[in-house]
C-alpha cells in the first residue's frame, strides 16, 4: 500500500496519540502520588494534547474548523515544552538541590509558555499570529500557513529542549553509582532524542513534507522513556501495564483498519471489534 506524506503523518500522530493517552492514564490513577509520576504524566497529557487534536486536524474535512483543530496542538506543543523542563526539573532535584539559576530556567519557560498560550488563544478567536490561515484541504497539506510568529513557538520549544537536556546530564552526572547514572543517561537520551525528532514536526508548516516519517519515531522513544521510567521507579504495576498494552495493541490496530478502510460499509466488522476492545 502506498502512503502520501498525510498518510505517514495521520498513523504517526494517531499512535503518539494513543501510547501517550494511555500512559498518562496508567500514571495519573497508580502513580499520582509520587511528585516524579504526576510531572511525567503531565508531559504526557501534554504529548496527547498535541498528538490527539493534531490527528484530527488530518481527517476532518472542514477548513476552518481544521485550523481550530491545529491552534489547540500548538497548544500541546507549548505546554509539552513546559512540562518536559518541570519533569527534568524534578528529576534532577532527587540528587541534586535547586539553585537559582535551575529555578530561574523553569520561571522564564513557564512565563514564556503562558505567554505563548495566551497567543494562541487569541488565534482561536480570529488572530493570525501563530497558526495562520489554511487555504487548501489537509489531505493536500500537513499544515496551515505559519504565521510571524512561528518562529517564536520553534526557538521556545528548542530552548526548553537545551534547558531540560542540561538538567537531565546534570542529574546523570550527579548519580550516586554507575547504575544510577546509567538510568539517567538512558532516560536523558531517550527524552531528548523523542524531543528532537517530535520537533520535525515543525517542517510542513514551511512545505518540507518528507519529514513525518522521522517524526513518527518520536512516539515509540516517549513510550520506552516512560516505561522505563515506570519500571526503574516502581510507578505502578508493570505486568498490569503490560495485559493492558496487549489489549491496547488489538485496539490500536483495529482503528487504523477502520481509518484506512475506503468505504463505512467495509469498516462495519472492525468498528464492532473496536468498540468490543474499547
Amino acid at each position: 500500500m502506498h502512503f502520501d506524506p498525510a498518510d505517514i503523518q495521520t498513523i504517526g500522530i494517531g499512535l503518539a496519540a494513543f501510547l501517550s493517552t494511555l500512559i498518562a492514564v496508567f500514571i495519573f490513577l497508580s502513580a499520582r502520588q509520587e511528585k516524579l509520576g504526576r510531572t511525567m504524566g503531565t508531559m504526557l497529557t501534554a504529548i496527547a494534547i498535541w498528538s490527539w487534536f493534531g490527528f484530527l486536524y488530518q481527517i476532518v474535512s472542514n477548513l476552518a474548523l481544521a485550523r481550530e483543530l491545529r491552534v489547540v496542538s500548538m497548544m500541546g506543543i507549548v505546554w509539552l515544552s513546559m512540562a518536559t523542563v518541570n519533569f527534568s526539573l524534578t528529576y534532577l532535584e532527587e540528587r541534586v538541590p535547586t539553585n537559582r539559576l535551575s529555578k530561574g530556567s523553569w520561571y522564564f519557560c513557564i512565563i514564556g509558555g503562558s505567554l505563548l498560550t495566551l497567543i494562541l488563544i487569541c488565534d482561536l478567536f480570529g488572530g493570525r499570529f501563530i497558526v495562520g490561515d489554511l487555504t487548501l484541504p489537509t489531505d493536500q497539506v500537513l499544515a496551515p500557513n505559519a504565521g510571524p510568529l512561528m518562529a517564536v513557538v520553534i526557538a521556545y520549544y528548542t530552548l526548553c529542549i537545551l534547558v531540560s537536556a542540561i538538567f537531565f546530564a546534570a542529574r546523570a552526572r550527579a548519580g550516586i553509582d554507575t547504575s544510577d547514572r546509567r538510568q539517567a543517561e538512558i532516560i536523558f537520551s531517550s527524552l531528548t532524542v523523542a524531543l528532537v525528532l517530535g520537533g520535525t514536526r515543525f517542517a510542513p508548516w514551511y512545505g518540507f513534507n518528507f519529514q513525518p516519517l522521522v517524526g513518527a519515531v518520536a512516539a515509540p522513544l516517549f513510550a520506552f522513556a516512560a516505561f522505563y521510567s515506570i519500571k526503574r521507579y516502581k510507578l505502578l504495576n508493570v505486568e498490569v501495564a503490560f495485559a493492558q498494552l496487549l489489549i491496547f495493541a488489538l485496539w490500536t490496530f483495529t482503528f487504523f483498519r477502520i481509518l484506512l478502510e475506503p468505504t463505512m460499509e467495509a469498516a462495519i466488522p472492525d468498528i464492532v471489534f473496536f468498540l468490543s476492545v474499547l
